[in-house]
């Protein structure tokens, strides 16, 4: 084809002008041959009859060598028939871009990652050709597989790292629970029987033995709630369901908040249901350090696909600018909880006011 067909339509005001004109064509040539993207015109067959020169940096031929020929030969044979179609696709449309993606091959034998873009204008006057442009995007496609590869990565790190934290706290409840918990009881038999032989004592004596009674029995019941906090035993005895009742029941007494609960009994794995259990936990103490809420409401279910966790409170609502990717570190402790069993977390206000957190597990994540 002549240059002309690279040469736009004259600019207003200078049809006549023809120093204008060649002006204007040398700027949209410089504009063409200096993009990195490969740009052909096909005539209505399909034979390239331009082609731009980003076609030696993308696929190391020269212009000439693909001019006078279809660039299909240059597609993957594997790609050949669905790139065919959206050509023929376009070509059915004039004016109206078609885009795909396919491989094409290098003079080096490599394979490059394309992205094609083509409009039929072979009813313009100007073009009067199917314009084609190829973006390469191996290298785009490749840092997109290295960052899906280190997401993966730091998912799998992530959720080691939280197996071996739950079971160092697992650990460290059966310690709480069975070596000190021992002692401490066997600590108060010895002073219970110091006590009794104390009666006959000054009674000042016997005061100082039962102060320190008391204290070991706030010591054992200390022990007791720290390794329930750290491993409640219902929940891998009797499920997740169970244990967030224990956890709410344990709430309103500590906080005089009310706790309704409407929990469905769903069969979920001991890492996920850990996982989750924990979630709420913060969620609660959330509630308590900001909410100013009268109520909360737990709510487990299973939604279509997925089960769905939610944490309800009625107070002041979602602080301005807090939203799913902000807040402090126990908004951040939960993402990353979740994140290491798959699951989601959602941060929005509650419809009347008051903040709901929902946590959504895709069931193929909790088994």
């Amino acid at each position: 084809m002549r240059d002309a067909a690279l040469t736009p339509a004259a600019e207003p005001g200078a049809a006549s002008d023809d120093g204008a004109l060649r002006r204007s064509e040398a700027r949209f040539r410089a504009l063409v041959e200096q993009a990195a993207d490969i740009v052909f015109l096909h005539d209505e067959r399909g034979i390239v009859t331009w082609c731009s020169p980003a076609i030696t940096r993308v696929l190391g031929l020269a212009p000439h060598e693909i001019v006078g020929r279809t660039p299909r030969r240059l597609v993957h044979r594997a790609d050949r028939a669905f790139a065919t179609d959206a050509y023929l696709g376009a070509l059915a449309l004039p004016g109206v871009s078609a885009n795909v993606e396919f491989r094409a091959r290098h003079r080096d034998g490599s394979e490059r990652l394309i992205s094609a873009i083509g409009v039929n204008r072979l009813e313009d006057p100007v073009f009067h050709a199917f314009v084609g442009s190829w973006h390469d995007i191996t290298e785009q496609r490749a840092a997109e597989r290295v960052l899906e590869s280190s997401e993966e990565q730091l998912r799998l790190l992530t959720q080691r790292l939280q197996s071996v934290r739950d079971e160092e706290q697992a650990r460290l409840s059966r310690e709480l629970h069975d070596r000190l918990g021992h002692s401490l009881t066997m600590l108060k038999l010895s002073l219970s029987r110091l006590d009794t032989q104390l009666a006959a004592e000054a009674a000042g004596t016997r005061a100082q033995s039962r102060a320190a009674l008391a204290e070991v029995d706030e010591a054992i019941e200390t022990t007791r709630h720290l390794s329930s906090e750290l491993r409640p035993p219902m929940l891998d005895d009797f499920g997740l369901a169970a244990a967030l009742e224990w956890a709410s029941q344990r709430f309103t007494k500590r906080t005089g908040i009310a706790c309704t609960l409407d929990l469905a009994e769903c069969t979920i794995e001991r890492p996920s249901a850990r996982a989750l259990f924990a979630i709420t936990q913060e969620a609660l103490t959330n509630v308590v350090r900001h909410a100013q809420a009268h109520a909360v409401v737990l709510r487990l279910a299973l939604v279509q696909d997925a089960f769905e966790l939610a944490v309800m409170d009625d107070g002041v609502g979602v602080p301005p600018g807090l939203d799913d990717t902000t807040g402090g570190l126990g908004l951040l402790g939960m993402r990353e909880r979740a994140a290491s069993i798959g699951a989601s977390v959602r941060i929005h206000p509650r419809q009347g006011g008051g903040t709901t957190v929902r946590i959504r597990l895709p069931r193929t994540e909790a088994a």
